[in-house]
Protein backbone atom coordinates (compact mmCIF):
# COMPACT_ATOMS: atom_id res chain seq x y z
CA UNK A 1 0.00 0.00 0.00
CA UNK A 2 1.70 3.54 -0.87
CA UNK A 3 2.71 5.13 2.49
CA UNK A 4 4.45 8.94 2.47
CA UNK A 5 5.29 11.12 5.14
CA UNK A 6 4.01 14.96 5.69
CA UNK A 7 6.11 17.70 4.09
CA UNK A 8 8.14 19.58 6.51
CA UNK A 9 8.10 23.41 5.88
CA UNK A 10 9.75 25.94 7.62
CA UNK A 11 8.10 28.80 6.37
CA UNK A 12 5.17 29.44 3.70
CA UNK A 13 6.07 29.22 0.60
CA UNK A 14 6.37 31.98 -1.81
CA UNK A 15 3.67 33.45 -3.75
CA UNK A 16 5.36 36.93 -5.44
CA UNK A 17 7.56 37.73 -8.11
CA UNK A 18 11.02 36.31 -8.14
CA UNK A 19 13.38 39.27 -7.95
CA UNK A 20 15.94 36.83 -9.77
CA UNK A 21 16.60 33.38 -10.00
CA UNK A 22 18.12 30.98 -7.45
CA UNK A 23 20.58 28.47 -8.50
CA UNK A 24 19.35 25.17 -7.59
CA UNK A 25 21.85 21.79 -7.44
CA UNK A 26 21.84 18.81 -6.10
CA UNK A 27 22.64 18.71 -2.49
CA UNK A 28 26.39 17.58 -1.61
CA UNK A 29 27.57 16.59 2.05
CA UNK A 30 29.62 20.68 2.82
CA UNK A 31 26.24 21.13 2.70
CA UNK A 32 25.60 19.79 6.03
CA UNK A 33 25.82 23.12 8.37
CA UNK A 34 23.92 25.46 6.62
CA UNK A 35 20.31 22.95 5.97
CA UNK A 36 21.03 22.68 10.06
CA UNK A 37 21.42 26.65 10.06
CA UNK A 38 18.17 26.73 8.18
CA UNK A 39 16.40 24.37 10.04
CA UNK A 40 17.76 26.11 13.18
CA UNK A 41 16.41 30.15 12.00
CA UNK A 42 12.57 28.43 11.38
CA UNK A 43 12.38 25.69 13.69
CA UNK A 44 14.28 26.78 16.84
CA UNK A 45 16.07 23.67 17.50
CA UNK A 46 19.33 21.74 16.59
CA UNK A 47 18.76 18.69 14.22
CA UNK A 48 22.51 18.17 13.28
CA UNK A 49 22.50 14.37 13.86
CA UNK A 50 19.38 13.83 11.62
CA UNK A 51 20.48 16.09 8.91
CA UNK A 52 23.78 14.49 8.57
CA UNK A 53 22.59 10.74 8.37
CA UNK A 54 19.75 11.98 5.89
CA UNK A 55 22.84 13.59 3.97
CA UNK A 56 24.85 10.37 4.11
CA UNK A 57 21.88 8.50 2.54
CA UNK A 58 21.74 10.52 -0.11
CA UNK A 59 25.69 9.92 -0.72
CA UNK A 60 26.09 6.38 -0.33
CA UNK A 61 23.29 6.35 -3.86
CA UNK A 62 24.65 9.46 -6.02
CA UNK A 63 22.74 7.95 -8.80
CA UNK A 64 19.76 8.62 -6.99
CA UNK A 65 20.47 11.41 -4.98
CA UNK A 66 17.45 13.79 -6.01
CA UNK A 67 17.91 15.95 -2.67
CA UNK A 68 18.82 19.37 -3.95
CA UNK A 69 19.84 23.08 -2.53
CA UNK A 70 18.89 26.67 -3.61
CA UNK A 71 21.91 29.11 -3.29
CA UNK A 72 20.78 32.79 -3.35
CA UNK A 73 23.57 35.38 -4.11
CA UNK A 74 26.15 32.45 -3.49
CA UNK A 75 24.48 31.26 -0.03
CA UNK A 76 22.06 28.39 0.78
CA UNK A 77 18.96 29.52 1.33
CA UNK A 78 16.87 26.68 1.14
CA UNK A 79 16.96 22.72 0.86
CA UNK A 80 14.86 20.18 -0.60
CA UNK A 81 14.86 15.96 0.93
CA UNK A 82 13.28 13.78 -1.53
CA UNK A 83 13.74 10.03 -1.95
CA UNK A 84 12.93 7.90 -4.90
CA UNK A 85 11.38 4.57 -4.69
CA UNK A 86 11.25 1.56 -7.24
CA UNK A 87 8.63 -0.35 -6.56
CA UNK A 88 7.70 0.27 -2.98
CA UNK A 89 4.26 0.08 -1.81
CA UNK A 90 2.64 -2.25 -4.08
CA UNK A 91 3.09 -0.11 -6.66
CA UNK A 92 4.53 -0.95 -9.90
CA UNK A 93 6.33 1.96 -11.04
CA UNK A 94 8.65 4.47 -10.09
CA UNK A 95 7.42 7.13 -7.25
CA UNK A 96 9.17 9.70 -5.33
CA UNK A 97 7.82 11.07 -2.15
CA UNK A 98 9.13 14.93 -1.36
CA UNK A 99 9.39 14.47 2.79
CA UNK A 100 11.09 17.76 3.41
CA UNK A 101 11.58 21.28 2.31
CA UNK A 102 13.08 24.53 3.88
CA UNK A 103 13.84 28.17 3.33
CA UNK A 104 15.85 30.47 5.42
CA UNK A 105 13.53 33.33 6.70
CA UNK A 106 15.13 36.00 5.47
CA UNK A 107 15.04 34.37 2.15
CA UNK A 108 11.39 35.05 1.80
CA UNK A 109 9.25 36.41 -1.19
CA UNK A 110 12.01 35.37 -3.91
CA UNK A 111 10.47 31.83 -5.54
CA UNK A 112 12.94 29.88 -3.50
CA UNK A 113 10.34 27.10 -2.12
CA UNK A 114 9.05 27.32 -6.14
CA UNK A 115 12.45 26.66 -7.64
CA UNK A 116 13.20 23.86 -5.63
CA UNK A 117 10.09 21.96 -6.10
CA UNK A 118 10.26 22.89 -9.63
CA UNK A 119 14.04 21.34 -10.00
CA UNK A 120 12.93 18.37 -8.07
CA UNK A 121 10.35 17.73 -10.64
CA UNK A 122 12.47 18.28 -13.71
CA UNK A 123 15.29 15.36 -11.87
CA UNK A 124 11.98 13.59 -11.81
CA UNK A 125 10.92 13.57 -15.44
CA UNK A 126 14.87 12.59 -16.47
CA UNK A 127 14.41 9.56 -13.80
CA UNK A 128 11.34 7.99 -15.59
CA UNK A 129 9.69 8.47 -12.33
CA UNK A 130 5.92 8.87 -13.06
CA UNK A 131 4.27 10.52 -9.91
CA UNK A 132 5.27 12.53 -6.74
CA UNK A 133 3.73 12.61 -3.03
CA UNK A 134 3.66 14.43 -0.26
CA UNK A 135 1.50 15.01 2.62
CA UNK A 136 0.12 18.38 3.71
CA UNK A 137 -2.13 19.10 7.17
CA UNK A 138 -5.65 19.99 5.70
CA UNK A 139 -5.68 23.53 7.21
CA UNK A 140 -2.90 24.29 5.71
CA UNK A 141 -4.07 26.92 3.00
CA UNK A 142 -1.37 28.42 1.77
CA UNK A 143 0.33 25.05 1.75
CA UNK A 144 -2.44 23.73 -0.21
CA UNK A 145 -2.35 26.37 -2.57
CA UNK A 146 1.25 26.46 -3.31
CA UNK A 147 1.08 22.60 -3.96
CA UNK A 148 -1.91 23.25 -6.52
CA UNK A 149 0.12 25.70 -8.32
CA UNK A 150 2.91 23.48 -8.71
CA UNK A 151 0.33 21.03 -10.74
CA UNK A 152 0.00 19.22 -7.29
CA UNK A 153 -3.74 17.23 -6.54
CA UNK A 154 -5.37 14.96 -4.35
CA UNK A 155 -5.20 11.35 -3.84
CA UNK A 156 -8.12 9.33 -2.64
CA UNK A 157 -5.54 7.72 0.06
CA UNK A 158 -6.68 8.36 4.16
CA UNK A 159 -3.34 9.14 6.16
CA UNK A 160 -3.60 6.87 9.11
CA UNK A 161 -2.20 6.96 12.06
CA UNK A 162 -1.79 4.49 15.50
CA UNK A 163 -0.97 6.24 18.34
CA UNK A 164 0.44 3.39 20.66
CA UNK A 165 -0.27 4.81 24.48
CA UNK A 166 -3.55 5.90 23.68
CA UNK A 167 -5.01 2.75 21.46
CA UNK A 168 -3.18 -0.71 22.39
CA UNK A 169 -3.39 -3.65 20.40
CA UNK A 170 -7.00 -4.60 19.90
CA UNK A 171 -6.43 -7.91 17.94
CA UNK A 172 -6.83 -11.46 19.48
CA UNK A 173 -4.73 -14.43 19.04
CA UNK A 174 -3.60 -16.69 16.19
CA UNK A 175 -1.73 -19.97 15.31
CA UNK A 176 0.62 -18.47 13.09
CA UNK A 177 4.20 -18.15 14.21
CA UNK A 178 5.81 -14.91 13.28
CA UNK A 179 9.74 -14.53 12.32
CA UNK A 180 12.03 -12.38 10.18
CA UNK A 181 11.85 -12.53 6.93
CA UNK A 182 14.84 -14.94 5.44
CA UNK A 183 16.25 -15.20 1.69
CA UNK A 184 13.98 -18.57 1.31
CA UNK A 185 11.39 -16.92 1.60
CA UNK A 186 11.18 -14.46 -1.17
CA UNK A 187 9.65 -16.77 -3.47
CA UNK A 188 6.55 -17.10 -0.96
CA UNK A 189 6.44 -13.37 -0.42
CA UNK A 190 6.58 -12.41 -4.18
CA UNK A 191 3.99 -14.72 -4.89
CA UNK A 192 1.36 -13.54 -2.36
CA UNK A 193 2.38 -9.56 -3.73
CA UNK A 194 1.86 -11.06 -6.84
CA UNK A 195 -1.99 -12.48 -5.88
CA UNK A 196 -2.66 -8.95 -4.29
CA UNK A 197 -0.81 -6.45 -6.55
CA UNK A 198 -1.20 -8.94 -9.75
CA UNK A 199 2.58 -7.94 -10.50
CA UNK A 200 5.21 -9.45 -9.95
CA UNK A 201 8.09 -7.34 -7.77
CA UNK A 202 10.93 -9.79 -6.31
CA UNK A 203 13.65 -7.43 -6.92
CA UNK A 204 11.87 -4.81 -4.32
CA UNK A 205 11.63 -7.44 -1.47
CA UNK A 206 14.75 -8.55 -2.02
CA UNK A 207 16.15 -5.14 -1.72
CA UNK A 208 14.06 -5.12 1.65
CA UNK A 209 15.80 -7.86 2.97
CA UNK A 210 18.97 -6.71 2.72
CA UNK A 211 17.86 -3.06 3.72
CA UNK A 212 17.22 -5.37 7.13
CA UNK A 213 20.47 -6.80 7.26
CA UNK A 214 22.51 -3.87 6.71
CA UNK A 215 20.44 -2.11 9.22
CA UNK A 216 18.35 -3.65 11.12
CA UNK A 217 17.34 -0.89 13.66
CA UNK A 218 15.60 0.81 10.47
CA UNK A 219 13.67 -1.72 9.02
CA UNK A 220 11.48 -4.59 9.26
CA UNK A 221 10.34 -7.12 7.53
CA UNK A 222 8.04 -10.31 8.79
CA UNK A 223 6.52 -13.48 7.01
CA UNK A 224 3.72 -15.30 8.89
CA UNK A 225 3.80 -19.12 8.41
CA UNK A 226 1.04 -21.17 9.31
CA UNK A 227 -0.14 -24.74 8.46
CA UNK A 228 3.32 -25.27 7.17
CA UNK A 229 3.38 -22.21 4.42
CA UNK A 230 4.00 -18.82 4.18
CA UNK A 231 0.62 -17.03 4.63
CA UNK A 232 1.20 -12.71 4.46
CA UNK A 233 3.95 -10.78 5.29
CA UNK A 234 4.98 -7.43 6.47
CA UNK A 235 7.60 -4.92 5.47
CA UNK A 236 8.40 -1.74 7.69
CA UNK A 237 10.40 1.23 8.00
CA UNK A 238 11.46 3.35 11.31
CA UNK A 239 12.11 7.25 10.76
CA UNK A 240 13.59 9.53 13.64
CA UNK A 241 13.53 12.89 12.93
CA UNK A 242 11.85 13.43 9.94
CA UNK A 243 8.98 16.21 8.94
CA UNK A 244 10.06 17.91 12.31
CA UNK A 245 8.64 15.16 14.42
CA UNK A 246 11.26 14.37 17.25
CA UNK A 247 9.80 10.98 18.44
CA UNK A 248 10.51 7.50 16.40
CA UNK A 249 7.92 6.65 14.29
CA UNK A 250 7.53 3.17 11.98
CA UNK A 251 6.13 3.44 8.54
CA UNK A 252 3.88 -0.02 7.51
CA UNK A 253 5.37 -0.31 3.76
CA UNK A 254 4.07 -3.07 2.56
CA UNK A 255 1.32 -5.65 4.27
CA UNK A 256 -0.48 -8.59 2.49
CA UNK A 257 -1.87 -11.89 3.03
CA UNK A 258 -2.45 -14.72 0.76
CA UNK A 259 -6.04 -14.99 -0.08
CA UNK A 260 -6.41 -18.66 1.32
CA UNK A 261 -5.57 -17.67 5.05
CA UNK A 262 -7.08 -14.27 5.33
CA UNK A 263 -9.76 -14.07 8.33
CA UNK A 264 -7.91 -16.16 10.34
CA UNK A 265 -5.83 -14.32 12.31
CA UNK A 266 -2.96 -13.88 10.39
CA UNK A 267 -3.08 -9.70 9.80
CA UNK A 268 -3.56 -9.35 13.44
CA UNK A 269 -0.71 -11.55 14.08
CA UNK A 270 1.82 -9.50 11.60
CA UNK A 271 0.81 -6.16 12.90
CA UNK A 272 1.57 -7.70 16.72
CA UNK A 273 5.09 -8.83 15.75
CA UNK A 274 5.30 -5.30 13.98
CA UNK A 275 4.44 -3.70 17.21
CA UNK A 276 6.57 -5.93 19.69
CA UNK A 277 9.54 -4.68 17.61
CA UNK A 278 8.63 -1.11 16.66
CA UNK A 279 8.14 -0.94 20.62
CA UNK A 280 11.48 -2.45 21.50
CA UNK A 281 13.16 0.02 19.10
CA UNK A 282 10.99 3.27 20.90
CA UNK A 283 8.16 3.68 18.16
CA UNK A 284 5.77 5.90 19.56
CA UNK A 285 3.02 5.87 16.70
CA UNK A 286 3.09 4.07 13.24
CA UNK A 287 1.57 5.29 10.20
CA UNK A 288 0.47 3.91 6.84
CA UNK A 289 -1.90 5.10 4.01
CA UNK A 290 -4.46 3.26 2.89
CA UNK A 291 -7.01 4.19 -0.50
CA UNK A 292 -10.52 5.83 0.80
CA UNK A 293 -12.85 2.50 -0.76
CA UNK A 294 -10.45 -0.03 0.30
CA UNK A 295 -12.97 -0.82 2.87
CA UNK A 296 -11.87 -4.59 4.61
CA UNK A 297 -8.57 -3.04 4.84
CA UNK A 298 -9.78 0.39 6.73
CA UNK A 299 -12.20 -2.04 8.99
CA UNK A 300 -8.68 -3.95 10.21
CA UNK A 301 -6.90 -1.38 10.54
CA UNK A 302 -9.58 0.56 12.44
CA UNK A 303 -9.97 -2.77 14.77
CA UNK A 304 -5.67 -2.92 15.49
CA UNK A 305 -5.81 0.60 16.96
CA UNK A 306 -5.25 2.63 13.55
CA UNK A 307 -7.47 5.90 13.51
CA UNK A 308 -7.59 8.89 10.29
CA UNK A 309 -5.23 11.27 10.44
CA UNK A 310 -6.05 15.10 9.32
CA UNK A 311 -3.53 15.26 6.34
CA UNK A 312 -4.34 15.37 2.43
CA UNK A 313 -2.06 13.00 1.10
CA UNK A 314 -1.19 14.93 -2.80
CA UNK A 315 0.51 13.64 -6.18
CA UNK A 316 2.12 15.50 -8.71
CA UNK A 317 1.72 13.29 -12.24
CA UNK A 318 4.83 13.37 -14.62
CA UNK A 319 2.09 13.07 -17.36
CA UNK A 320 -0.17 15.72 -16.19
Amino acid sequence: MPSTMPVRITEPLDTAEELAEPTVRVMAEGDLAAIVAIDRAAGGRERAAFFEERIAACLREPGLNTSLVAEWEERPVGFLFGRVFFGEFGIPVARAVLDALGVRPDAGHHGIGRALVAQYQKNLTALRVEALDTLVDWDRFDLLGFFKAMGFRPRPNVDLVWDIGAYPFAAGECAARVRPAEQGDLAAVAAIDRETTQVARPAYFATRLGSVQARPEKNIFAVAELEGEVAGYTVGSLYRGEFGIDEVRGVIDAFAVRESFRHRGVASALIAHLLEAAQRLGVQQMETLCRWNDWELLQFFEYVGFRPRPRINLEWRVAD
